[in-house]
């Protein structure tokens, strides 16, 4: 009976024109919580949400080896300036590094 109905809401939109909408989420623990956060922010037009378990926050270690190895893989990330962190987004999203932060901003993490 749910295959029928879903067989027939997906052959109605393609009838309109409109492929029905699929959400995308990432989640990760430790070093995947890392990953899923990073591909959250570099494609966030295409990714609605992020679930990051005992991983680092975006930009942790920013650019230094040091940091990647001491607090942000043994915690805690004090250090982390939330600031810092969204002028490199800006930033980032600027010059195309990554998608525009406006995708994020209703995005459950």
């Amino acid at each position: 009976m749910l295959k029928t109905f879903c067989t027939i809401v997906f052959l109605a939109s393609i009838i309109e024109g409109k492929v029905p909408r699929t959400d995308v989420t990432v989640s990760g623990i430790s070093a995947g919580g890392s990953m899923a956060a990073q591909l959250h922010i570099a494609f966030s037009s295409e990714i609605s949400g992020c679930g990051i378990v005992a991983g680092p926050p975006y930009y942790c270690a920013q650019g230094n080896m040091m940091s990647a190895i001491g607090a942000c893989m043994n915690g805690p990330a004090t250090s982390v300036s939330s600031a810092n962190i969204q002028t490199k987004l800006k930033a980032y999203a600027t010059s195309g590094n990554v998608d525009s932060t406006a995708h994020i901003k209703d995005d459950p993490v």
